[in-house]
């Protein structure tokens, strides 16, 4: 069977990326989306995309949402394990019951089923609650893969529970 990679050689590259501890990161720069991808990704949106989600940038290849928080979108980072390597080696700490969450941030999705990371997002700011007393929302940036767009929402709009992936939110900060 005639290979592609043969004559083009591995399309796939990736950028010099490391933890603090100077830990290499495995990563893969991804080419544009093409417009099977694009149609795709319309498709999506539409059935999952929530009440509070703000398109902040169209569809684009390249990073993923960790490429966005720790690669200044630069590349996707895939693997949950090189996800874990970042918090653990980059001195990210879990906030605390009832400790403030500020801009910079980052929420972390953990999967139900398996302890896994699933997403994380960039907290940019925080919503009012419900009512006086109530605590804040935090909104995020996010990006839903390494084919689709960036999205404000609120931290709880996202997808997962929808496609049937129910998830818990963890804030996480590299503040002392």
């Amino acid at each position: 069977m005639f290979e592609l990679a043969a004559i083009l050689g591995n399309t796939e590259r990736e950028i010099l990326l490391a933890t603090f501890k100077n830990r290499k990161i495995n990563n893969a720069v991804h080419p544009d989306p093409t417009d099977l991808d694009k149609r795709r990704y319309a498709l999506f949106v539409n059935k999952y995309r929530g009440a509070s989600c703000k398109e902040r940038k169209p569809i684009t290849g390249i990073y993923n949402c960790a490429g966005h928080v720790w690669a200044s979108r630069r590349t996707s980072i895939f693997e949950p394990a090189e996800w874990t390597k970042i918090l653990e080696e980059d001195g990210y700490r879990q906030l605390k019951q009832r400790e403030n969450l500020l801009p910079g941030d980052i929420a972390v999705y953990v999967r139900d089923d398996n302890n896994e990371i699933w997403h994380v997002a960039r907290v940019c700011g925080l919503a009012p609650g419900l009512t006086r007393e109530s605590e804040p929302f935090a909104e995020v940036i996010s990006k839903w893969g390494s084919i689709s767009g960036e999205f404000l929402h609120l931290v709880h709009d996202v997808p997962f529970g929808a496609q049937g992936f129910p998830c818990e939110i963890r804030f996480c900060t590299d503040r002392p």
